[in-house]
């Protein structure tokens, strides 16, 4: 979650972590993105108003790190504009998934914590069965070439999971 309330941000933290998520919080941007680029969080959480960056940059940013997670808007401004806001990001391709209007509720938090959590062992082997049958495992060549002479030397192929919900899928998280 990124925010410019550190208050808010540990209540967000106190209830996601109860409710079994590992939880980081920011205020600042540039950390926020590098850790969804190592981190690969299951849920993102951010404000759209935030004194060195706003909300639509880092829609954009988010964008093109190519981050498939899904994404909560969360903002104490008009419920036009964040929809407005949503329905950009959703045209950069992100995984847009809802807002939070501040003042936040406890029971309202908890609600969007539950209808994103990441799908259990379970249900993700379910899925990926599923994905398997309905052909939305993808094959990525990767070429192998001697910089010297630049021969093709082999191909590499890397599967890639086309999830219809949480989109392009690495291998490490299936």
């Amino acid at each position: 979650a990124i925010d410019d309330e550190k208050g808010l941000l540990a209540i967000l933290r106190d209830a996601g972590t109860s409710a079994g998520y590992d939880v980081e919080t920011t205020t600042d941007a540039e950390y926020f993105l590098r850790k969804t680029r190592e981190w690969l969080p299951t849920l993102i959480i951010m404000d759209l108003q935030m004194p060195e960056i706003d909300g639509v940059e880092l829609l954009r940013r988010l964008a093109a790190e190519r981050i498939t997670a899904p994404i909560v808007l969360m903002s104490g401004v008009d419920d036009k504009l964040l929809r407005a806001v949503g329905d950009l990001g959703a045209e950069l391709g992100l995984n847009m998934r809802g807002i939070l209007t501040k003042p936040i509720r406890l029971e309202t938090f908890r609600t969007t914590l539950e209808d994103n959590a990441a799908p259990s062992a379970s249900r993700l082997v379910d899925e990926l069965r599923t994905g398997i049958a309905g052909g939305q495992l993808l094959l990525h060549y990767q070429p192998i070439v001697r910089l010297p002479s630049r021969d093709l030397v082999a191909v590499e192929a890397l599967v890639r999971w086309n999830h219809p919900e949480r989109g392009l899928v690495p291998p490490d998280l299936f």
